[in-house]
């Protein structure tokens, strides 16, 4: 590596690929901006605010956790379009601190077909 400076070793990171197009600095501070808006105008107690989020894991993804990318990208993200097994978690925690049980999804057994 120290022969090719334009490469360096990286953790590859996936994520969704709208993620990667989509978020920003700017955004970002405007979304927040506007809860905050609607929280005040709504007088919005924290014990009536609450905080969902999910988090996915492959159960069936064997990879390498080193990848070689170009330094000069800096781009460590990459969209990962194929099928895999998944377990969700979800998280959810209110503005008073109350947290709620996790819920934990894993794959069904039967597939609706509507």
């Amino acid at each position: 590596m120290s022969r090719h400076p334009q490469l360096k070793s990286a953790r590859r990171k996936c994520i969704e690929a709208a993620r990667i197009k989509d978020v920003s600095g700017k955004r970002l501070r405007k979304w927040f901006q506007d809860l905050q808006t609607i929280i005040t105008e709504n007088e919005i107690k924290p014990e009536n605010l609450y905080n969902v989020d999910e988090s996915g894991f492959s159960i069936d993804d064997v990879e390498a956790s080193q990848r070689i990318i170009n330094a000069a990208i800096r781009q460590k993200f990459q969209a990962k379009p194929e099928r895999q097994k998944w377990v969700t978690a979800i998280e959810c925690i209110s503005g008073d601190e109350q947290a709620l049980p996790p819920l934990i999804i894993f794959k069904g057994e039967n597939l609706s077909q509507q």
